[in-house]
């Protein structure tokens, strides 16, 4: 079986998403988990993580340079899915600024 890249795992979830009530809550979270974890794998993703990350070698909140990075989708990804591949939707984040954001959103 081929694996679906990261454009058309993006597609995937705004189908799911838009056929919502189809689903019972257990399912229909399931299922979004799954593809959104394929996402993360992509080799999309992660070559376009990668290159932001390399671009910004520094957290764009507290600006410090000494500790993992990662990129983070400004508006997120489940509400604004076309914009997951979008190098303008990406903050670079330390781990901590990257915690205390999510924390935020949930």
């Amino acid at each position: 079986m081929n694996r679906l890249t990261g454009r058309q795992l993006l597609e995937a979830i705004e189908v799911l998403r838009d056929n919502k009530d189809k689903y019972n809550e257990f399912e229909y979270w399931q299922i979004y988990f799954i593809f959104r974890k394929e996402f993360y794998n992509s080799a999309a993703w992660i070559l376009l993580s990668k290159e932001v990350r390399e671009e910004t070698p520094f957290c764009e909140r507290c600006f410090r340079d000494n500790r993992i990075l990662h990129a983070h989708h400004i508006k997120r990804l489940y509400t604004h899915t076309y914009l997951g591949l979008e190098k303008s939707n990406l903050e670079v984040l330390c781990i901590l600024c990257h915690r205390k954001e999510h924390r935020k959103v949930a």
